[in-house]
């Protein structure tokens, strides 16, 4: 397994007004199975309840059923970070600026279009459109992020589809690690913080191999 699959889920960000802020977000989350919506007040905020919506579908489904990895080949246009969504640094002359308005306004186009032909989900009752702007490129593209976990939630991810397709017995595994079955469950909690090297232990007693830990930077 890769858990570079389970570490980095793309999200697709819309601005809107949210809660009453006018700088929040709608956040939809891509998975192999689904797709998660959640939303934000600020742009930090939205990428935390991105990362809240994953482990919260994370926690639902362990051990019951496979928990979907992150759907692959989504084209991330600016890394997680708030200072990426008003100021692109890596744009270096007008002639790139240009071409980048270019396309972002045929996008732009194209979002609308397809928008006033689907009928979607009503917006919760705090989610509000933004109304139109003169700079509409700022406040209506859509743009695509990654939400990254943190790597022990990751590794739980991972732990929980291995022992579900193997059909593991907790109480089997628990005995084998020397902990109680108790012990076991709140080691593999995703609402609680266990260290990596207990979660090196338990890996270490199943036949799960993950090829990507050093490529991450994983403490093993």
């Amino acid at each position: 397994m890769r858990l570079r699959d389970y570490k980095f889920y793309p999200a697709t960000f819309e601005p809107c007004e949210v809660q009453g802020s006018k700088n929040g977000f709608k956040a939809v989350v891509h998975t192999i199975a689904m797709d998660i919506v959640t939303y934000g007040i600020n742009y930090d905020n939205t990428v935390k309840m991105a990362q809240s919506v994953i482990t919260d579908m994370a926690h639902a489904m362990s051990y019951e059923d496979n928990i979907p990895q992150a759907l692959t080949g989504v084209e991330v246009s600016v890394p997680a970070s708030k200072d990426n969504v008003s100021n692109r640094k890596e744009i270096h002359s007008k002639n790139d600026v240009d071409q980048e308005l270019d396309v972002k306004l045929r996008s732009l186009v194209q979002l609308m279009k397809e928008d006033s032909k689907s009928q979607d989900l009503a917006e919760p009752t705090y989610v509000k459109s933004l109304a139109p702007e003169k700079n509409v490129i700022n406040r209506k593209y859509k743009f695509n992020v990654d939400i990254e976990l943190p790597t022990q939630t990751a590794i739980k991810i991972v732990i929980a589809n291995y022992l579900a397709s193997q059909h593991k017995n907790l109480n089997s595994l628990a005995s084998n690690i020397g902990c109680k079955k108790e012990e076991l469950e709140r080691q593999l909690d995703f609402y609680q913080d266990t260290s990596i090297y207990d979660l090196k232990l338990i890996i270490s007693c199943l036949d799960l191999k993950i090829s990507d830990l050093d490529e991450l930077g994983c403490p093993w």
